[in-house]
């Protein structure tokens, strides 16, 4: 295979909000009631560079693991983006109408537990539990004691390679996601939506991050 036909491991957001809605997520979605709803969030996250994984899917068994496990992961982190946009888009539903929806309305109530579900699969995405390997670099130590930097002998002759930390999860030292209840007030709302507003930002900087060491990884072996 030539270079230039080396694809990437990613999926636009748009596209992965669909198919990850329809297969994973349970959660309904807010429903039309006055003709003024949200429409899905349109910012996606920048363009990250590709990961060149193809050639290592085709070489011998241990690097087609290696290739399942960044795999795995690189869709684990368009699986939080897109949970990210939809968590924006349920809050700002609530708040950017007019009149915005008044507490204890269905409305408001059944868009703070659209937030709070995929909040909650977002730390399932980061923490699916079990010894994952790789996967560990997405965890928060204080709850799993496996996260962290992923290290690895690597290549012929072997040399040390690091895939560095990178905590998604809801915590403070993840995405840092406000954890709202149905008594929210329309300014912890917009407060909210700044708060998820920069969690997209730094998701996006540490999916770059993980695909520049997956690069490095995957050049030593080839």
């Amino acid at each position: 295979m030539k270079p230039e036909e080396v694809t990437a491991v990613h999926s636009s957001p748009g596209d992965f909000s669909r198919s990850y809605q329809h297969k994973q997520s349970q959660v309904t979605p807010v429903k039309e009631s006055s003709g003024k709803r949200f429409q899905t969030d349109k910012v996606a996250s920048p363009r990250l560079d590709h990961i060149q994984i193809n050639k290592l899917e085709a070489s011998n068994s241990d690097s087609q693991d290696m290739a399942q496990a960044i795999r795995g992961v690189n869709q684990s982190l368009n699986s939080i983006d897109a949970n990210l946009i939809q968590m924006k888009s349920a809050l700002e539903s609530i708040v950017k109408i007019y009149p915005p929806y008044p507490p204890g309305s269905s409305e408001r109530i059944e868009a703070l537990r659209q937030f709070s579900a995929f909040r909650q699969m977002i730390d399932q995405i980061a923490h699916p539990g079990g010894t994952r390997g790789l996967h560990n670099i997405l965890g928060d130590p204080a709850r799993n004691p496996n996260a962290g930097d992923w290290a690895a002998k690597i290549g012929n002759p072997k040399a040390d390679f690091v895939i560095r930390h990178q905590p998604v999860h809801s915590g403070p030292t993840g995405l840092d996601l406000p954890d709202l209840d149905i008594e929210t007030s329309d300014a912890q709302i917009m407060a909210a939506i700044d708060k998820t507003s920069s969690a997209m930002l730094t998701l996006n900087a540490r999916h770059r991050a993980f695909i520049a060491d997956a690069n490095r990884i995957i050049a030593r072996i080839l």
